[in-house]
């Protein structure tokens, strides 16, 4: 993770911003909790997110970021919740039974399409596409958080026969949350350096997140509105307001790779989350709360279901690293041992032929250029010898500049044939570099497996005919066989 480099004094009026806001919100709610139902209180429904609102599309005329739609829809569903605490607080019997949900409801809940459109937005600019693994870790990180939230909030709403349709309406907030949750996990597992305005976005959140849960817990134990929820609303908009601000902002929507699947803090992260549910029912044992076991039992198969597969994909990803090299991409000598090793009878009757391909020169390569282009060099010799391949011929990088291609089912003049190809290709164009081309020349040993001749020996005999072709001035293929015709 990089931090942001030094900012001047005069680029710093996120934290100007952040700070004074946080003391006026906290003299708001000083004089709300004093007048409760006066002018003190509007101001403090409508103020902070509104102002939060007008102060990210001023980051945006600011920072000028290339592409700032994903801040104004999140400017968009700021200001669309800072409306819905108004109307609100104008009718503060928004949520009675009798009643029903109204415009509140339905301004709060459009800040959800907004804010979940801008999240999808940076995602895409920034690369972050799913795949199985981050699909699955985020998929755990939602259930160790969401089932709490779900068995203490949404069920006892919904098992309410009373009241069906608050019991929808109850239910929609807690969903759109774990949406919101699952895609900004998504957005914090890239692999880019984190900046303060990333972190300001995940701080508001999570903020937004614990206000809503907290507010839903304290609905179903029948209080209203409490302190602390005001405070996590409040605090929420401006520190939205800041990442705006910060001329970090910029850079949100910049490409990242995706981290690694096997990262230490990743790991560490989907495991603690996975631990919630029976956590979380033990919790509820020791408490003597009535306890759902319906939702609790689903959602500790789902988590445990995750986890085992999550540590499946895990293994073949170590599975894959250990056989495939990482520089060319090709099959390890270790591959080969365990392929031979494990499958012996049936990979021993499937190969016909064998190349052993060396880069000639190849020291002199390194110590004139330098390694690197050295390392571009077995790279591009790699994929041209990959290239001329067919799909069940097995290309592995044997030594350091020495690869192994073993064929099935083939006679000596396709060997032949393949093998020129593969020289061809090789030694036609130079290689590109960051340096200057390099004019590669690959040398090969071409054998056709003879009747009881397991692989040890096939690549013993490959290797002489590599000797061979090195003796006889490079740049050439010989056979152990002749060639008909």
């Amino acid at each position: 993770m990089r931090s942001d480099p030094d900012l001047p004094p005069s680029a710093r009026p996120w934290l100007v911003y952040l700070l004074s806001g946080l003391a006026g919100t906290g003299v708001l709610h000083l004089l709300r909790h004093i007048d409760a139902t006066g002018t003190a209180a509007m101001i403090a429904a409508l103020v902070p997110g509104t102002a939060a609102a007008l102060t990210v599309v001023a980051g945006i005329g600011r920072h000028r970021p290339a592409y700032g739609l994903p801040w104004l829809l999140l400017a968009a569903g700021q200001l669309s919740a800072a409306l819905g605490a108004f109307a609100l607080h104008l009718r503060r019997d928004e949520w009675t039974p009798d009643v029903g949900p109204g415009l509140a409801s339905v301004l709060f809940l459009l800040a959800y399409p907004l804010t979940a459109a801008a999240v999808l937005m940076f995602l895409r600019r920034r690369g972050l596409m799913w795949t199985l693994t981050d699909g699955i870790d985020a998929a755990i990180i939602v259930v160790g958080a969401g089932l709490p939230l779900w068995t203490m909030v949404v069920s006892p709403v919904m098992a309410d026969p009373h009241q069906p349709t608050a019991a929808a309406w109850a239910a929609l907030y807690p969903a759109m949350d774990l949406v919101l949750l699952l895609m900004a996990v998504r957005l914090i597992l890239g692999n880019a350096a984190r900046t303060t305005a990333h972190w300001l976005l995940y701080a508001h959140g999570t903020l937004i997140f614990l206000a809503n849960t907290t507010y839903a817990i304290q609905r179903m134990l029948g209080h209203g509105h409490s302190h602390l929820t005001d405070m996590l609303w409040s605090s929420a908009p401006l520190v939205l307001a800041a990442a705006a601000l910060h001329p970090s902002m910029t850079r949100l929507d910049r490409h990242a790779a995706a981290a690694p699947a096997t990262g230490t803090g990743r790991l560490v992260i989907v495991a603690a989350t996975s631990l919630a549910p029976p956590c979380f029912l033990y919790l509820q044992h020791v408490r003597g709360t009535p306890v759902h076991t319906p939702t609790l039992a689903a959602g500790c198969l789902i988590a445990f279901a995750l986890m085992l597969t999550r540590m499946t994909l895990l293994l073949q990803a170590q599975r894959r690293v250990a056989l495939t090299d990482s520089l060319t991409g090709l099959y390890t000598r270790r591959f080969l041992e365990d392929f031979l090793g494990r499958r012996a009878t049936a990979a021993s009757r499937a190969i016909g032929g064998l190349l052993v391909v060396d880069i000639d020169h190849f020291k002199w390569i390194n110590d004139t250029y330098g390694h690197s282009v050295g390392d571009a060099v077995l790279r591009e010799v790699s994929g041209r010898l990959r290239a001329g391949l067919r799909s069940d011929d097995i290309a592995v990088r044997y030594g350091g500049e020495e690869f192994l291609v073993l064929l099935q089912d083939c006679d000596p003049a396709h060997l032949h044939e393949l093998g020129e190809r593969i020289r061809r290709g090789i030694s036609s164009v130079p290689v590109p570099t960051a340096e200057t081309p390099v004019a590669v020349t690959v040398s090969i040993g071409a054998a056709v497996r003879q009747p009881g001749q397991g692989i040890a020996g096939l690549i013993d005999t490959a290797d002489k005919a590599l000797y061979a072709a090195k003796r006889s001035g490079r740049n050439r293929l010989v056979m152990n066989l002749p060639v008909a015709g």
